[in-house]
């Protein structure tokens, strides 16, 4: 058989030039459909680039992150961050996030330091600082606070410390009628001393200092003791008032605000030791008094109320007033509250 030569379409045979015209064409389709097929990268690519919020869209052939953004002209500084990193691969859509860093002041117990970031957040920041937080610490903005630009965060060292402090309860000074000492002299009865007491602390410490104080518990070691003054009562040319007990010589006579009350818890709660301010046991007679005015000591004649003896004290009880004693509770509210007349004795 004989092989049929090859026409062209007019019908006349295909020389040597045309064969090697067809073999080129078909190894450039060959050679380019390859090339595509084993590099897709080189296709155009569309991606977002947003530095700090605003944002462009770019056409781009350029493999990796770093390649777009030479070509939009994004200039990176030390401290700026890319997403993803700049060796990453271009794929369609890709966003590329630049943040530029921006200068924060950060003060650390105290410290301060001045620093580049682009922490998007104060905790990353931190973190990014290396500064490690204790359980009491306070931060300045909150941790979860954006930081947009330039800022100034701050972290306060907190401590807390317990401890037992001494304290010294210090000693009341009481003024005592002396009849045998000649007015307007003093004579020290009894010395006083101080108490002391046992107290439990907190202390509350920022960046070292100490800024709050607060007592926990408290307990009383010894009790003080009250120093006592004599104050000279005996005067020349006293004065007599009768009384039921008969007349009795008295140095003054002041007009004062009398109020009652009783030895039960009603009157002197907490104080329930049936006892007075100068350890005398609590009964009719007994009058509290403030001892600026009436003298601790001083024998007293109130009309109504009788004979008397300055031997309390009372927080209400300052200046013109005075407190009488009464074993009966209704006895107490039936006197009421009012204006007697108080005669300082010579006894």
């Amino acid at each position: 058989m004989t092989a049929a030569r090859s026409r062209k379409a007019d019908g006349s045979p295909l020389g040597s030039a045309g064969w090697r015209g067809i073999l080129k064409g078909v190894v450039l389709v060959a050679v380019l459909g390859g090339l595509a097929a084993a590099a897709p990268g080189w296709a155009v690519k569309e991606v977002t680039v947003s530095v700090d919020g605003t944002r462009l869209t770019q056409a781009t052939l350029k493999p990796t992150v770093a390649g777009v953004l030479a070509e939009v002209s994004v200039e990176l500084g030390d401290d700026d961050r890319v997403y993803p990193g700049l060796t990453a691969p271009v794929t369609r859509g890709l966003l590329i996030e630049v943040r530029k860093a921006f200068p924060v002041a950060l003060r650390v117990g105290g410290r301060e330091v001045r620093l580049q970031t682009a922490a998007s957040t104060v905790g990353e920041l931190l973190r990014e600082a290396g500064v490690e937080l204790g359980a009491l610490d306070e931060v300045t903005p909150a941790l979860d606070t954006r930081l947009p630009g330039p800022a100034t965060v701050q972290v306060v060292r907190v401590r807390l410390e317990e401890r037992w402090e001494e304290q010294t309860v210090p000693h009341d000074v009481l003024r005592w009628a002396e009849p045998t000492l000649a007015a307007g002299s003093t004579r020290v009865i009894r010395q006083g001393r101080d108490g002391l007491d046992r107290v439990h602390v907190e202390l509350r410490f920022e960046d070292g200092n100490l800024v709050e104080r607060r007592e926990l518990a408290r307990e009383r070691v010894q009790e003080p003791v009250a120093k006592i003054v004599g104050i000279g009562q005996r005067q020349g040319g006293a004065q007599v008032v009768r009384t039921p007990q008969g007349p009795k010589r008295f140095s003054r006579v002041l007009e004062v605000l009398a109020t009652a009350y009783t030895p039960g818890p009603e009157s002197t709660a907490p104080y329930t030791d049936g006892l007075t301010a100068t350890g005398v046991v609590a009964r009719r007679g007994v009058v509290a008094v403030d001892p600026t005015v009436i003298p601790l000591g001083s024998h007293l004649y109130i009309p109504g109320y009788g004979l008397g003896v300055a031997a309390d004290v009372g927080a209400a009880i300052k200046g013109r007033r005075i407190d009488l004693l009464y074993e009966d509770l209704g006895e107490a509210l039936r006197f009421g509250r009012q204006y007697v007349k108080v005669y300082v004795l010579d006894e």
